[in-house]
């Protein structure tokens, strides 16, 4: 995985001050989670609700996600289970980050980075990667890896003179560049992963995109993007399951939730930008195993590439297909379901909010903000912590 030296450049207004330190507050003690359990206590070390960390001393990717786990016994039996998760987990963290990175070569194995280094050639991939290679091979996000590239040079350059050269909203040579990577990424004859069976792949580029290439030299053409974390909490969560250690959940640092228990009730924040100002506008219980979406255009961790531009506006790595251009609909949506994973959620959510133009998704439950209004569309499910002060208020609306 890349590891990014990240540039948080979320600017909170000056005006509602206790606002803002609501904000703050709850950005700093939930932001990479995102999640909170409603029964949660202060508990002992060896039983309870605790934060499973990985001893696994190869690289892996659990830096980028949380899983808390509720160890219902003590003793023996809390150490037994334990060590069945870090055999489970520990491992498919150390797995995922090998298969997943788009940047880096692991010897003996034929990673995302290897098979964008050897393209029109068969190469033999984890069944894992492969899995995932089936799910976006036919949707555009797969193909905008030298966007997603050039994004993460624009967000992570530290070197701010350069800033706005790379910005296509500031500089119109950087908008026909990405437009021209959007246009290779979108032909299916310049660039397409066929999928052969028994695990074998072909990335299948023209002649033309590996010059175009060498002389940009671009060497990823494929990359999960803002999905990666989707495609890997997919992975983690069904190892956890058939291993049966169902009594916890999981969740990214960039708003993938995989909850797995049935037993206990959980809590959702929801979140809202108005203009430059991040509101904790609410909470949604809910209970049940379920997946969990939050996309946004804005930075609720440390963790989160984004950067704000000088002309006010958020850089992120949400790139439209038809243009490169980093554009949503709107500034946040969850979406969640109780039958899919996060890799199918996203892939309904996307559509609507990456471009210019927001319609709620068809095949997931949705949650969204307006007009300091809650939206949602799951009779299922209750909001509470509802933010009230004498500047903002917020309802929560069914809306069928």
């Amino acid at each position: 995985m890349r590891e990014p030296r990240p540039i948080t450049r979320v600017e909170l207004s000056e005006k509602n001050k206790t606002l803002r330190l609501v904000a703050a507050i709850l950005l700093l003690i939930i932001g990479a989670i995102g999640i909170t359990v409603g029964i949660m206590r202060l508990l002992n070390k060896e039983t309870g609700w605790q934060r499973v960390q990985i001893t696994s001393q190869e690289r892996n990717c659990s830096e980028n996600f949380i899983l808390q786990y509720h160890f219902a016994g003590s003793g023996a039996d809390a150490t037994a289970v334990n060590n069945q998760l870090q055999a489970a987990y520990g491992g498919a963290c150390v797995k995922a980050y090998q298969l997943f990175t788009p940047d880096e070569e692991i010897e003996g194995v034929n990673n995302l980075y290897y098979v964008n280094r050897h393209p029109n050639e068969i190469v033999t991939v984890d069944p894992v990667l492969y899995d995932a290679f089936a799910k976006l091979q036919d949707e555009p996000w797969l193909y905008l890896g030298p966007v997603y590239a050039h994004y993460y040079n624009l967000i992570l350059n530290t070197a701010e003179s350069l800033v706005p050269e790379l910005d296509p909203l500031e500089n119109s040579q950087a908008a026909e560049y990405v437009g021209k990577l959007a246009e290779f990424a979108a032909d299916r004859e310049a660039v397409y992963l066929e999928l052969l069976g028994n695990n074998q792949v072909k990335l299948t580029v023209s002649q033309e995109y590996l010059d175009f290439a060498a002389e940009e030299e671009i060497e990823t053409f494929l990359d999960f993007g803002p999905l990666t974390n989707a495609c890997i909490i997919d992975f983690l969560a069904q190892t956890l399951i058939d291993e049966g250690l169902t009594a916890g959940y999981l969740v990214s640092a960039d708003g993938y939730t995989r909850n797995l228990d049935s037993a206990n009730r959980f809590s959702f924040n929801i979140f809202d930008r108005i203009d430059n100002t991040i509101y904790p506008a609410g909470a949604m219980d809910y209970q049940g195993p379920i997946s969990i979406v939050f996309l946004k255009d804005f930075a609720t961790a440390p963790s989160d590439i984004y950067y704000r531009g000088s002309g006010d506006h958020i850089v992120h790595l949400f790139a439209d297909p038809q243009d490169g251009i980093y554009r949503t609909s709107r500034a946040n949506l969850v979406s969640y379901s109780y039958d899919m994973g996060c890799v199918d959620v996203a892939l309904q959510m996307l559509p609507h909010f990456v471009g210019d133009e927001f319609a709620v998704p068809q095949n997931v439950y949705s949650v969204w903000c307006e007009d300091n209004t809650i939206y949602y569309n799951d009779a299922q499910v209750r909001f509470h912590s509802l933010l009230k002060s004498e500047d903002i208020s917020y309802q929560a609306v069914l809306k069928k």
